[in-house]
């Protein structure tokens, strides 16, 4: 780490700049690096880490104090879970596993800080996406198993704790965007190996269907603007689909767009942070206008952190990694994971 820090204190400062500044909160206890991350319903922030692949941990972020909190150990060690907030206040964690079967599933309850097992998925998975249904139940589709690419779905049911097969998307995916839409439907697009596809999955009857191609093939999340149209980010390019024609077009890219992390701010506009050394960007879209600035410099060095809206408006962006020497031709540098945490405060 000497090394990496002796590189950064030689860099210059970044120039200030317009439309919100960062500053630095308490580390996180346990977690290392990578991260999911989703806000719980009385304010505090749900982080999720994995230690070696053999232990998954949790802990909370109070806003009110800046401090983290271990909670509970996960069941099972994961990484490539999905994780969505439920209209209880409990959190869903699906497949993801480090080992076999790949299909388990637990829920996180706040008010005790414990991880209990639900109902098994019927198809193993990891990097599915996942979407929260207007009647509360919770929607996985594909990702990958062992064995193949998965188009295959299936609903969660909270009052059951049951998983229910539904119809199977059109096209196989994982690495892919998914995000529910203003009229209740989900839209999933693009994928790993360049998949420029993308579909609609209509609740009411089980079914996808397909609706117009992206204009590039996309690993990128899909990010829901207040006016209903969707924003997906890819590594230099961006664009926007819009569900009244069902089509995408291209809009402005961020300078650093492969390696933000993305999340919409309470006034609608799309928080970009974080980015490789020896930079400390990050970057503000405008939806009315479709335009990206620059924001103040973020406090640390950091790529792949997970970023979460507060309810107050500001942003926490926590853990991450960043890569950097001693490097290898053949291996590749090292990367240094952070327990860091900042805050963003828009202007």
């Amino acid at each position: 780490m000497n090394r990496l820090l002796g590189l950064v204190a030689l860099l210059p400062a970044a120039a200030g700049a317009s439309g919100g500044t960062w500053s630095v909160t308490g580390d996180m206890q346990t977690i290392s690096g990578l991260n999911s991350a989703v806000l719980l319903q009385d304010g505090r922030v749900l982080a999720i880490g994995v230690i070696d692949w053999r232990r998954s941990v949790s802990e909370t972020y109070d806003p009110n104090s800046g401090r983290w909190t271990p909670q509970g150990d996960l069941n099972r060690s994961r990484g490539g879970q999905t994780t969505t907030p439920l209209p209880d206040g409990r959190v869903l964690v699906a497949g993801g596993e480090a080992t076999s079967p790949f299909n388990t599933s637990e829920l996180f309850d706040p008010a005790t800080g414990v991880w209990t097992l639900t109902g098994n998925l019927n198809v193993p998975r990891r990097y599915a996406q996942a979407a929260l249904l207007p009647d509360g139940r919770v929607l996985v589709a594909g990702g990958i198993n062992p064995s193949s690419i998965l188009r295959d779905a299936e609903i969660y049911d909270p009052a059951s704790g049951q998983w229910t097969i539904t119809g199977s998307m059109v096209v196989s995916r994982w690495a892919f965007g998914m995000t529910s839409l203003q009229d209740g439907t989900v839209l999933a697009a693009g994928g790993s190996y360049d998949i420029d596809s993308s579909e609609v999955f209509d609740p009411s009857i089980g079914n996808w269907r397909q609706v117009g191609n992206m204009i590039e093939g996309s690993e990128s999340g899909l990010f829901l603007l207040v006016d209903g149209r969707v924003l997906a980010v890819h590594g230099h390019t961006a664009e926007l689909y819009q569900p009244q024609t069902e089509s995408w077009r291209a809009t402005a890219a961020p300078r650093n767009a492969a390696s933000h992390t993305y999340a919409v701010l309470s006034d609608g506009r799309v928080l970009g942070s974080g980015s490789p050394f020896p930079a400390l960007t990050s970057e503000i879209f405008d939806p009315l206008t479709e335009i990206w600035t620059e924001t103040g410099p973020m406090q640390n060095y950091r790529e792949f952190h997970s970023a979460t809206l507060l309810d107050d408006g500001t942003v926490l962006a926590a853990g991450g990694r960043l890569e950097g020497p001693p490097c290898d031709p053949e291996g590749g540098c090292t990367y240094y994971p952070f327990r860091s945490a900042e805050i963003f405060t828009p202007e």
